[in-house]
């Protein structure tokens, strides 16, 4: 009888964690170089330079029907100062279409940091690129693309994860049980 207790409080400190072993840790699937960036688990990033500037784009995680904000830095690539006042034009098209959407990025109240929103209309692949313009320089022109895939459902970390600890929690009772009964593993 005390196995079973000890068995179910062992269940129940540690059930939780079972979705998130079976899915890659806290941290989930998506770590990668995203978590290594400080980009949000599900994004993308990437970056691009010329001998005068320095720019990165990231994507966050997408989904079918929500608003996403891409996020564009500019820097300047000798001195890595912030550059306001760039041209920033955000193109997304799924992988396998000939044109896509071009949006305006704004500057946001932080210098260097512009962004731009749009609502994925379809699942599958995306590419998004971001074309920064400075000056008329070639110098002053970059262009960063990055690639996603835009998923249908719930976003990581609800569903699936979910339903994977308390199928574990249940398997750990069940066990405890066998044990308290005599029967054993």
């Amino acid at each position: 009888m005390r196995a079973t207790w000890i068995i179910l409080g062992v269940a129940v400190a540690t059930g939780p964690l079972g979705g998130c072993a079976m899915h890659g840790g806290m941290g989930g699937m998506h770590g990668g170089a995203a978590g290594h960036s400080g980009a949000p688990p599900g994004a993308v990033e990437a970056e691009a330079e010329t001998p005068a500037l320095r720019v990165s784009l990231l994507v966050p995680e997408a989904m079918v029907g929500q608003a996403v904000t891409m996020t564009v830095r500019v820097r300047s690539a000798t001195l890595g100062d912030p550059v306001s006042g760039a041209e920033v034009v955000v193109m997304v098209r799924q992988a396998d279409a000939p044109d896509g959407t071009a949006l305006r990025a704004e500057e946001t109240t932080q210098r260097g940091v512009y962004q731009a929103s749009h609502r994925f209309a379809s699942t599958g692949p995306y590419e998004v690129a971001a074309e920064v313009r400075a000056d008329d320089d070639p110098a002053q022109r970059v262009v960063v693309t990055v690639r996603t895939v835009v998923a249908r459902g719930e976003r990581h970390g609800t569903g699936v994860p979910t339903a994977a600890a308390v199928a574990g929690l249940a398997m750990i009772v069940m066990m405890g049980g066998m044990v308290a009964s005599g029967t054993g593993f």
